[in-house]
């Protein structure tokens, strides 16, 4: 059994509200399916004692206890794209997730740190005096992001269309003529953090 929780105006109109938990008590699926809500809607239910892997929605034997931490809930494609991410939790065996909307959930576990490339195959440094570089995170999203040189906080300039972000030469964070150690650090928002780290030299 779950239990569905929400406050008052969360809906746009009047409208009934069910789950239906899949077989693995994974996640399910929230009814009315792929109706938006002005507030979020929690739905909570107990997970069994020891997971079932078979899904590899996270890496994990049979027979371990559920992770306490990094957990999502995802709808995806019938070919396995995602579609949306909301917020998860494990605690003390049981599962909470805060849903936006309807439709299929199911509860995945993000390991997996972002990826950054800097925009040339060496370095970030483009020919304006631009540092670029392409951060992306499949699963749960960019959370935050933070450039320092030679440990001076830069403003970003982030573009999530295009999965770019840009430190711009004209705010002159950066000293001339020597090598400055740049320090992009990205963290998405199940918490994994991933680093680029290198030597920039502006004329």
């Amino acid at each position: 059994m779950a239990t569905i929780a929400w406050e008052a105006n969360t809906f746009f109109e009047s409208v009934g509200v069910g789950w239906s938990m899949n077989d693995e008590h994974s996640g399910g699926t929230l009814f009315p399916s792929m109706v938006p809500f002005k507030k979020t809607i929690s739905v909570t239910w107990n997970v069994p004692k020891t997971m079932d892997p078979k899904h590899g929605f996270w890496s994990a034997l049979s027979g371990n206890i559920w992770p306490a931490d990094k957990w999502l809930a995802v709808q995806r494609s019938d070919k396995g794209n995602v579609l949306g991410t909301a917020k998860a939790e494990v605690v003390e065996g049981r599962a909470t997730m805060w849903l936006s909307e309807g439709g299929v959930w199911n509860l995945e576990r993000d390991t997996v740190a972002p990826r950054v490339l800097p925009y040339h195959s060496g370095t970030p440094l483009i020919s304006d005096g631009d540092a670029v570089w392409f951060v992306e995170d499949e699963l749960s999203g960019i959370d935050e992001l933070q450039l320092t040189l030679d440990g001076v906080w830069a403003r970003l300039v982030w573009d999530p269309k295009r999965n770019m972000v840009t430190y711009e030469h004209g705010d002159g964070v950066h000293n001339a003529n020597r090598p400055v150690k740049a320090v992009l650090t990205t963290i998405d928002k199940a918490g994994n953090e991933a680093k680029w780290t290198g030597l920039l030299s502006w004329p």
